[in-house]
């Protein structure tokens, strides 16, 4: 068994091709563009140095927690509570796109650090990953400090645990992720 502790964000949320990306993919209109980059803004001032990924990585698969921190959260709560709903959808769009690319990042660095191939993900909650489980598996966990509330809603909200595992072939365009992903149906998949 061999850790890893690193922050995952890699998008220059400043960058025009991520705001074309992002208005693209979530099908923004460009006189929403500039309302889009005052949203990155905040969006990106409240995961910074907060977006961390941790990685136990095990003879045969790879457990993992990564989190964009509690200020997200914050953020969201606070447009909600001012009734600011499409700036508030605008910035769960924002972090949905971030937690994907995120997705890739870790699975990139764990197939560098340990040399083999992902070739499929589970979720707690999926075959084999037992929900009365998840408390466990997070004390594994020695430097992200993510909680489960009733329900099993992790707090920070926008975090998650899951298990990579290795095979003879990448994740990528196949497997349960890939199978229900819009993106992949309407033919827009990159990968």
């Amino acid at each position: 068994m061999r850790r890893l502790f690193f922050r995952v964000c890699t998008a220059n949320l400043a960058d025009e091709d991520f705001v074309a990306d992002l208005m693209t993919r979530f099908n923004y209109d460009i006189k929403d563009s500039s309302e889009i980059k005052m949203m990155l803004k905040t969006v990106s001032n409240a995961i910074m140095n907060r977006d961390y990924a941790e990685v136990i990585l095990e003879e045969d698969h790879a457990d993992v927690a990564y989190s964009l921190g509690e200020n997200i959260d914050k953020v969201i709560e606070d447009l909600s509570g001012k009734g600011q709903v499409k700036r508030q959808l605008l910035c769960e769009n924002i972090v949905s796109y971030l937690m994907f690319l995120g997705y890739d990042a870790i699975n990139g660095i764990i197939e560098e650090k340990s040399g083999k191939i992902i070739s499929n993900y589970a979720f707690w909650g999926d075959e084999g990953l037992d929900f009365d489980e998840i408390g466990n598996e997070i004390k594994r966990f020695e430097k992200i400090d993510i909680k489960t509330a009733e329900g099993y809603c992790f707090l920070p909200q926008k975090s998650v645990l899951y298990r990579c595992f290795y095979g003879d072939r990448s994740y990528r365009g196949r497997g349960p992720l890939c199978d229900d992903c819009i993106r992949r149906k309407n033919g827009q998949c990159n990968y």
